[in-house]
């Protein structure tokens, strides 16, 4: 019987979240280590629309992974931030209507950051469709 409820929670849960889909984005993502390929646990994922005044803030799970359904379709900034870690920001990510946009991102600790930061520029032709790695990251420098 408990079975039942949550496979019925499950499937309205999943219907309302495609419907949502229909009219707005979703962005999904993992967050590895650099160096051990481990799941970063607990980082914090500010999303910031570029368009419109909104923000969203989420945190990845124990697998690293983050999600967030219902956005807006347009330009948006992408901010993660975990202690130890050197804060990673991605611009200019489009996030289309109807659409999933998905992000892995690598984070380096703090201590092998040499600007403390990375900046990533989001471009879809720089992306593989398959898994959605970033191929370019552009440090920036502290003034």
């Amino acid at each position: 019987m408990r079975r039942c409820e949550f496979l019925l929670l499950g499937i309205f849960l999943g219907s309302g979240i495609l419907a949502l889909a229909q009219d707005h984005g979703i962005l999904i993502g993992t967050l590895r280590d650099s160096e051990t390929g481990r799941p970063v646990v607990g980082a914090t994922v500010r999303i910031m629309s570029l368009d419109v005044d909104k923000e969203f803030v989420i945190s990845t799970n124990r697998r690293g992974q983050f999600a967030h359904a219902g956005l807006p379709a347009g330009r948006y900034l992408v901010t993660i931030t975990k202690a130890t870690y050197a804060p990673v920001d991605i611009f200019d990510l489009d996030i289309e209507r109807g659409e999933i946009t998905r992000l892995k991102v690598k984070m380096m600790l703090s201590a092998h950051a040499p600007f403390k930061r990375q900046l990533i520029r989001y471009r879809r032709s720089l992306l593989n469709t398959e898994d959605a790695r970033i191929k370019m990251v552009y440090p920036m420098r502290r003034r």
